[in-house]
């Protein structure tokens, strides 16, 4: 697609404390807001996934920047998500 994206590390033992909560099953916002956002909202979602996963697999895509230039949308990650998606055909 030509978007420029990385790969971002998912370490469920490193990430899912920092939604510990003494009064919720888990807070809705990282421990330590200087941890590493992109992961940890990862995890958020795999957390959620729990009891509900199956065998398949699941995806997190975090698509934020750039989202305009010169006062027009760039359509960053529109091309990305649909190469995705056909890989799974």
């Amino acid at each position: 697609s030509g978007d420029l994206v990385h790969p971002v590390p998912y370490c469920p033992e490193f990430f899912r404390p920092e939604y510990k909560s003494e009064v919720a099953d888990m807070k809705n916002y990282m421990a330590n807001g200087k941890n590493a956002a992109v992961s940890c909202a990862g995890q958020f979602i795999g957390n959620h996934l729990g009891a509900y996963e199956t065998n398949g697999h699941w995806l997190h895509v975090d698509m934020a920047y750039p989202v305009a230039s010169g006062g027009r949308a760039t359509g960053y990650g529109v091309g990305f998500v649909q190469a995705l998606v056909q890989t799974f055909k």
